[in-house]
């Protein structure tokens, strides 16, 4: 089994209250309800910004980029807070853990929203608010549960390795999938074109499937509770939409488009 950093003892702190589980519950629960209402309607960003649901009349316009950054951002310093919070408790694998969570969210709000993106279509405030409640209360839970769930205990050489392999294979999946799409628009440029290459060969979401891998591989890197609802919650999110986008490619481009692709899960879905 994997140690615990050589040491003191962590100090008693205050470990997941109840509510905390309630919280984690509550957050899976209304995810797999939106997966389902998912598979009917549109989130309203991106290609589909201005699909109109219930509430999209009174919603505000807002740029795209900032908005990206705004409902992104909480993930890594929210996480970073409860780290603070509860330093005592923090070993050597909480680091391990700490460091792959914040490579990816330092990147995905602030280094491919400000340096990688050419163009970004506006989104709606109501999207960047919901996801900003999301990603703070999902790292915090996340932060909490990987420091107070006995990581040592819970972890082993062959799944640290594994699931870090994975992580890594998700978020290299990720990183080329959107080059590639960012690569299709020169900058000021806001329309839409068809992806090639080899994360795009089988799937029309290749950069959604490597997330999916990404958090996959980090639940089973360290298993915690909060990592497998993240699991969970991320395939409710990444899931409709990919197979939305799958559609929408179908219906704008038509015969041009590869019909060998299916929306996420190669040869499969």
């Amino acid at each position: 089994m994997c140690q615990r950093a050589v040491g003191e003892q962590p100090k008693q702190s205050s470990g997941p209250s109840v509510w905390d589980y309630w919280i984690c519950a509550g957050q899976t629960a209304c995810m797999l309800f939106a997966a389902v209402l998912l598979f009917f309607v549109n989130a309203p960003y991106g290609k589909f910004a201005n699909d109109k649901l219930a509430f999209s009349k009174f919603d505000i316009k807002m740029d795209g980029k900032i908005g990206f950054a705004i409902q992104e951002a909480p993930s890594s310093i929210v996480f970073a807070i409860v780290y603070y919070v509860y330093w005592d408790r923090v070993s050597t694998l909480s680091l391990v853990y700490f460091a792959l969570w914040e490579i990816h969210y330092i990147h995905r709000a602030f280094i491919y929203t400000f340096f990688r993106q050419k163009s970004c279509n506006d989104t709606n405030l109501s999207v960047v608010a919901m996801a900003f409640c999301f990603t703070a209360i999902n790292g915090y839970l996340t932060a909490k549960f990987a420091l107070f769930e006995n990581l040592h205990e819970n972890t082993s050489a062959i799944s640290l390795l594994v699931g870090v392999a994975l992580f890594a294979f998700g978020f290299t999946l990720n990183y080329n999938a959107d080059e590639i799409l960012l690569n299709l628009r020169k900058p000021g440029d806001k329309g839409y074109y068809i992806p090639f290459g080899w994360p795009y060969k089988y799937v029309s979401c290749p950069n959604y499937l490597g997330e999916i891998i990404e958090w996959t591989g980090l639940f089973l890197a360290f298993r915690t509770l909060a990592g497998a609802a993240f699991v969970v919650n991320t395939c409710s999110n990444l899931v409709p939409r990919a197979v939305s986008t799958h559609k929408w490619y179908l219906n704008k481009f038509g015969d041009k488009y590869p019909r060998e692709r299916t929306a996420i899960v190669p040869f499969l879905f």
